[in-house]
């Protein structure tokens, strides 16, 4: 079989042809949000969800259904390596320009407003004037400067509104001047003779919605919050049916528990298995044994990308690899509605042999030197704070004992 293209994106957003699952919080977003939008509001919410639950799909995706069934404009903003506000305004102005390059009348008309930030256009691949960006990013730090440009946009276009998507705010949440230029731009934009119909959504994991509060409580009664949590074991199914039929590709029925049950009902997990097992296998069909395959090959690649070199040695360790996915297992199967992945002492303690009770505290100890967790806001609870931590041991672990169940 010659292959030449993955349908599997584990770095990029979910294609909107494989999007599955998430209907109610699609629903709420494109009822009460798209459709009062393109009517003349303003609304705003704030999308949150541990990494790697598919918050940057669910954004893309509604956006690209707003666009075609409500005309609202995307405008689509990655903040990664955003630490000012002068950087957020220059992403800002770029994500902007970004936005017409696949339609060359939208493009056209966005460069007759800034064309003067743009070097060259090659085959909608926009090369910037870095300078003279950096040069007028004073002119988008505050709030009525964000909104003229946001005015100038939706006036050039003719939309119905704009749906702008702030994402990966890691960086730029905590910044004392980013909540309250949000919080400005929204209430100037009300009180004002013609506002703006603007959908804002920022997508963030939940510590940047507890950050912003801290800067600017008042942003609680702005945003309405959704929480994006883990596929079931249906949604899951489809996902994987769809994306391995498009490239004429089946999963045998235990290939696909295994898939579902170790993919732990988060996409980016999804992605890097199904990914795996495509490129793994010279067959047409996905049997147990290449499944068996896809989960090891996904635990070393998790390991390798995502997780510290010093907690990858504390995981090899025999005592700490056990006591990791102790409470590994825990915070992925009893943390509430995915807004942290937590676990209890307690209830962690119960399950422990008299070996493990001994090392537990000096674990816990090392655990938090090496920031893999912090204490919670509830005595006895503890909080990762990375989850490809424990979802890269959960799969570490299990790949071990899928190699002990295939020799």
């Amino acid at each position: 079989m010659e292959k030449s293209r993955s349908p599997f994106t584990p770095g990029q957003p979910v294609s909107p042809d494989f999007f599955r699952g998430r209907q109610t919080q699609i629903q709420r977003i494109m009822q009460r949000g798209a459709g009062p939008v393109s009517r003349g509001a303003q609304l705003f919410y704030f999308v949150t969800g541990e990494y790697g639950i598919g918050k940057s799909s669910l954004a893309q995706y509604c956006q690209g259904r707003a666009r075609d069934e409500n005309n609202l404009h995307p405008v689509y903003v990655s903040l990664s390596r955003v630490r000012t506000i002068e950087d957020f305004a220059v992403s800002l102005v770029k994500a902007i320009v970004a936005s017409g390059a696949s339609d060359k009348n939208l493009l056209t008309e966005i460069l007759s407003s800034f064309g003067k930030y743009v070097k060259e256009v090659k085959f909608a691949s926009i090369i910037f004037r870095l300078d003279a960006l950096t040069e007028d990013a004073g002119n988008y730090t505050d709030p009525y400067g964000i909104l003229n440009l946001f005015r100038e946009v939706h006036h050039r276009l003719g939309k119905s509104g704009l749906f702008v998507v702030l994402d990966e705010i890691n960086g730029i949440a905590a910044h004392p001047s980013f909540a309250p230029i949000l919080k400005g731009l929204i209430e100037i934009n009300s009180f004002s003779a013609a506002p703006i119909p603007l959908l804002l959504m920022l997508c963030g994991a939940p510590e940047r919605w507890r950050e912003m509060l801290q800067v600017h409580p008042s942003v609680d009664r702005i945003f309405d919050y959704v929480i994006v949590n883990k596929l079931t074991d249906e949604e899951m199914t489809a996902f994987f049916t769809d994306t391995f039929s498009s490239v004429a590709m089946n999963v045998r029925p235990q290939a696909m528990k295994l898939f579902c049950q170790y993919s732990a009902g988060f996409p980016k997990i999804m992605h890097m298995i199904g990914d795996a097992a495509y490129w793994g296998t010279t067959d047409l069909v996905i049997d147990e044994n290449a499944a068996y395959s896809a989960i090891t090959s996904a635990a070393s690649e998790i390991g390798n990308k995502y997780v510290n070199p010093q907690i990858l040695d504390a995981v090899r360790s025999k005592n700490y690899l056990s006591l990791l996915s102790i409470i590994s297992e825990s915070a992925l199967k009893t943390s509430p509605d995915e807004r942290e992945l937590s676990f209890n002492r307690t209830d962690v303690f119960n399950t422990l042999n008299d070996a493990e009770k001994k090392s537990y505290n000096n674990f816990i100890t090392r655990m938090k030197q090496l920031n893999v967790v912090h204490e919670g806001a509830v005595r006895g609870t503890y909080v990762f704070n990375n989850i490809m931590v424990p979802l890269y041991v959960w799969l570490y672990r299990s790949a071990q004992e899928l190699k002990i169940h295939q020799s």
